[in-house]
């Protein structure tokens, strides 16, 4: 009974919790050796308290991906060759674009759509592009360094210096660590023992990128994924250089790589975000001194436009868009709904961290007498599987605001493990929720049409010119 009412009952008493305790021991600016370490860890703790508590189904399978050691250390030595940004960088370096490893083909090569507006055309001789590969997605943007080079002298320079932790250090970190085991009853995380290797990485990671910065003199550093890139900001910030990150999905309330209630300044986060639209953030505490600028989604909004030129609605097609962290959840509600309404047809989306493999082993497993038809629908894009579905079912998915910018309507599966974010939305009547399978084969006849708010605004392509001028 004690511990049920430890047990956070839903994501937003969770999030109460979590900023409640950031709160009462000052994590917002605890430093250890001139570090901020909080801003180092809160996403991922916040991550696993989630999970200790069966709020999150699993970690972001892509990040569970992993090569062999050997395969690793080949990777990492033929990089330090061929693709190091030391070595091959442009003659005169005006920024840097750090990409993500996602990637579509344009103009005859794999690229990163996020950050394109910020390197493509005529902009590409002057921009220094750090290609992202990783074990799903190892598609590399042809004839561009790799910025695992960094990460590898990071983790040298890193593993150089010793930092030994004072009595007052040890002090905080098992009061930390007594909340996060007993209050907040987090498993598996040994802050002891985690915390030094962090800063050892970040320590290693800001000299690294330090040293390029220097050699390369940008004007700005544009990057996808702040919360995973703090070492590169923290080494452009030293140095008096403008740092910039692309949206790339939900930045929305209880995003802890984005929103900072309560803290006064917040360390290592980007000096200006390029957003979608503003109804992304709008109930966000980003950091005060962060200029926000709304330039739209061109890669998504051009897309859709020109997939709904070409592909038919079919008024019978039920769409899943799946994510790692909430798989089993929609798979078992998808084949329940299957089995009730055999008259709509039903594809499933995988995430891109996802295989088609990865579906039907589970579905296997939940409907054994293979009694349903299912189909993945992994080889068409998006927008062109938005625009054929007349219903689209899923879960906190950025894909599903994109679904209803094509004319879908959406319906997500409601679980108590969901952001306030959603819960913002059915407020607000942009998606409408059910409860399980059968409840969805219920209402999906009489389903209103989504409300597509502000979420992509008109596109700007000149992004440069709003930070260099």
């Amino acid at each position: 009974m004690e511990e049920n009412k430890l047990r956070p009952a839903s994501f937003s008493e969770a999030l109460l919790r979590f900023e409640t305790m950031e709160d009462e021991l000052s994590l917002s600016t605890w430093c250890i050796d001139g570090i901020m370490v909080w801003k180092l860890l809160r996403f991922e703790v916040f991550g696993a308290y989630l999970k200790t508590h069966d709020l999150k189904d699993v970690s972001h399978p892509d990040s569970e991906a992993k090569h062999s050691k050997s395969k690793e250390l080949s990777r990492v030595v033929s990089r330090l060759v061929f693709r190091n940004p030391f070595l091959l960088r442009p003659k005169n370096v005006t920024r840097i674009v750090m990409t993500v490893s996602r990637k579509r083909m344009h103009k005859g090569r794999f690229a990163d759509q996020v950050s394109l507006r910020a390197w493509a055309g005529s902009l590409e001789a002057n921009s220094l592009v750090l290609d992202a590969t990783s074990p799903s997605k190892p598609h590399q943007l042809k004839n561009k360094p790799n910025g695992e080079v960094l990460l590898a002298f990071g983790w040298l320079l890193g593993r150089l210096r010793k930092f030994p932790l004072s009595e007052g250090d040890l002090l905080k970190i098992r009061e930390v660590q007594k909340v996060l085991s007993e209050d907040l009853k987090i498993s598996g995380h040994s802050l002891e023992k985690y915390l030094p290797r962090r800063v050892q990485s970040f320590y290693g990671g800001t000299k690294a990128y330090r040293a390029l910065f220097r050699l390369t003199r940008p004007k700005a550093i544009y990057l996808v994924c702040s919360h995973d890139h703090e070492a590169a900001i923290s080494a452009a910030q030293a140095l008096g250089i403008e740092t910039v990150e692309f949206q790339h999905g939900i930045m929305g309330r209880g995003h802890l790589g984005y929103d900072f209630k309560n803290w006064n300044d917040v360390p290592y986060f980007p000096d200006h975000i390029m957003a979608w639209g503003k109804d992304w953030f709008n109930t966000t505490s980003f950091p005060s001194r962060c200029r926000i600028h709304l330039v739209g989604a061109p890669h998504i909004v051009e897309a859709i436009n020109e997939a709904r030129i070409r592909v038919p609605r079919h008024p019978k097609t039920l769409l899943v868009l799946s994510q790692g962290s909430v798989r089993k959840k929609l798979l078992a509600s998808v084949v329940e709904f299957a089995n009730l309404r055999p008259d709509w047809t039903v594809k499933i989306r995988p995430h891109p961290s996802e295989t088609s493999v990865d579906f039907m082993e589970e579905i296997q497993v939940i409907e054994p007498n293979n009694s349903i038809f299912i189909e993945v629908d992994s080889l068409r894009s998006l927008a062109e599987a938005t625009s054929e579905a007349a219903v689209v079912f899923g879960s906190s998915s950025t894909s599903i605001f994109e679904a209803i910018e094509a004319g879908c309507r959406a319906v997500i599966l409601w679980d108590s493990g969901l952001s306030s974010f959603i819960d913002h939305m059915i407020q607000r009547g942009e998606v409408q929720k059910v409860l399980s399978g059968r409840d969805l084969a219920d209402k999906i006849d009489n389903l209103p049409l989504s409300s597509r708010g502000e979420y992509f605004a008109p596109a700007i392509y000149d992004v440069v010119n709003l930070v260099e001028g």
